[in-house]
């Protein structure tokens, strides 16, 4: 059964007096009670800035947890996660050691393949193996400098990013089960922006539009019919998409992407789609003090 979750919480980049920093809301997705979490812990924790980042919710709904941690280079002892409980609006610290590897391999989710880099930086393509056997395959040979593994749900699939002629980067998908490669689409940004759905049929991608008119675009690729249509550009937001990571409910039928509305006026929207690509609501306010909408996380329920 489709449903949409009543809430979604998110990051912002504000502007506070002359400094910029980072704060976390929730909003309903009728577009009601938009609640800027209380960070008076934090205040009382730290007294230089900090990022609030990566809102993940817990499989009730009852509370949301935002990763906290200094953005002026100042050092903790730990970063730390700031926990807001939904129903008694009021926020606490819950202490929480994070570290942060950067993988030299990519793991799928299953554990029996991992997709490496070709050790000779002239060799072009990745190495594929399988963690069971130990038998490895040289995948896209014809694509030069492959980068940014990002593993479909199920294992199933794998898309990665490749240099094309324009020194550009183009979004490729492995079939995992047939080691065949397609592109998906061409001209990513510098740093890709995609988001597979949980049932791993459907991929949300960022790429420039190819007329070169428009700027950027977003797109849903449909594995199940092979289909890719345009989602949302620069020319249907008039100025900036901001999603730098869409959002997927829990179950896959809705997803979501962030925009600035307006040139003139400070305007921000959050725009949830169907899964098929067709927009449902849209979550729009004011806010001078807005200057980029960041992560999101729908509630469960």
């Amino acid at each position: 059964m489709n449903f949409l979750p009543s809430k979604i919480a998110f990051c912002v980049l504000v502007k506070r007096g002359p400094d910029t920093r980072s704060e976390g809301y929730i909003v309903n997705t009728d577009g009601s009670d938009l609640v800027r979490i209380d960070d008076s812990a934090v205040k009382a924790r730290i007294t230089n800035n900090f990022s609030v980042t990566s809102p993940a919710w817990n499989s009730d709904g009852e509370y949301v947890d935002f990763a906290i941690s200094p953005s002026d280079g100042s050092v903790l002892s730990d970063d730390f996660t700031l926990r807001y409980l939904v129903s008694a609006k009021k926020s606490t610290i819950i202490e929480k050691e994070v570290e942060i590897i950067e993988p030299e391999a990519s793991y799928s989710p299953d554990g029996k393949f991992v997709a490496l880099m070709v050790d000779d930086a002239e060799e072009n393509g990745f190495i594929l193996k399988n963690c069971s056997t130990g038998d490895s395959t040289i995948i896209g040979e014809e694509l030069p400098e492959i980068s940014n593994f990002l593993w479909s749900p199920d294992s199933s699939k794998l898309l990665f990013a490749a240099t094309n002629s324009n020194y550009r980067n183009d979004a490729w998908c492995l079939e995992l089960l047939s080691h065949q490669t397609s592109k998906v689409v061409s001209n990513l940004p510098d740093e890709p922006v995609w988001s597979w759905a949980p049932d791993s049929t459907r991929i949300i991608i960022a790429a420039d539009d190819p007329s070169g008119e428009i700027g950027w675009c977003f797109y849903l690729r449909n594995f199940q019919d092979d289909h890719l249509i345009e989602i949302l550009t620069q020319e249907d937001s008039t100025l900036e998409l901001f999603a730098e990571m869409p959002v997927w409910t829990s179950e896959g039928s809705f997803f979501a992407l962030a925009n600035k509305t307006s040139e003139e006026v400070d305007d921000y929207s959050i725009n949830i789609y169907s899964k098929q690509g067709v927009l449902v609501k849209t979550l729009v306010w004011s806010s001078a003090n807005f200057v980029l909408i960041t992560n999101m996380a729908f509630a469960p329920k």
